[in-house]
């Protein structure tokens, strides 16, 4: 079987507000999957609804295997180390009155190795940098080892060195491990430039598909409300492209500041 989430008729509201419903899909393992959609359409209650944390209001959600999930951002009352808070992804594994073993100690250094941060796992969480805390965050749901990865937002306010980094780190996890990558994010660039599958969500409506359909000007233009064009990258032998949304002064203040 390749899904390893099945959606069937799903749904959520707020209050008497109809995020999505009736949908159904299926996320499969080696593909990445990028949720896209104004603030307030449902992105994250979307995510929540997949990894369980959040009941769908119809139909249900089949999961085969663990899913790993990385927050927007974390923030803890105490000074974790960095070892700390990739081995509580272990938790799962050994229950609350549980000890870790040896096994996932070594499990914890291979996630840390995985992702770039072993130089700096005695530091203190509190003490990183944004995309430095990021990794240590993906490090810590791949240690509860998943068959699915999912991330609300992980590029968010990183700078573009990092952004590239995060990125391509999903990328290289989906392809030499095998495992589903599901982000949501407000750049339509990002997920051009690396997901497989898109769902597009606004006023109710859902669309998924594949990501080169249905990441068109017109219908990201519609989605964001402001014009949004597809641009060849420069020196790309492949012939990629990019997003670029097309911001422009509309205001003499604006214009004249």
């Amino acid at each position: 079987m390749l899904a390893v989430i099945e959606a069937r008729k799903i749904g959520a509201k707020i209050g008497r507000r109809t995020l999505f419903e009736d949908v159904s899909f299926n996320i499969d393992k080696g593909r990445i999957v990028a949720i896209l959609g104004p603030n307030g359409s449902g992105k994250t209650t979307l995510l929540r609804t997949l990894i369980g944390t959040r009941k769908s209001t119809t139909g249900h959600v089949i999961r085969h295997g663990i899913v790993g999930y990385v927050p927007q951002r974390t923030e803890t009352a105490f000074a974790y180390s960095v070892r700390d808070m990739v081995g509580m992804g272990r938790t799962r594994h050994f229950g609350l009155m549980g000890a870790p073993g040896p096994r996932d100690a070594a499990i914890v250094e291979r996630c840390a190795a995985r992702v770039g941060i072993s130089g700096f796992m005695d530091r203190t969480f509190d003490t990183l940098s944004g995309g430095e805390r990021q990794l240590v965050l993906i490090a810590r749901a791949l240690s509860c080892e998943p068959s699915a990865l999912l991330l609300d937002e992980p590029a968010a306010a990183l700078d573009l060195r990092h952004q590239a980094e995060i990125l391509s780190l999903l990328v290289d996890i989906a392809r030499t491990e095998n495992m589903a990558i599901v982000f949501t994010t407000h750049h339509p660039q990002h997920a051009a430039a690396i997901a497989h599958t898109a769902i597009l969500l606004r006023d109710s409506d859902l669309w998924t598909g594949d990501a080169e359909l249905l990441l068109t000007d017109a219908r990201l233009s519609a989605l964001f409300e402001i014009p949004v064009v597809r641009l060849p990258l420069p020196h790309s032998k492949a012939g990629r492209s990019t997003l670029v949304a097309v911001i422009e002064p509309h205001s003499q203040a604006i214009q004249g500041s």
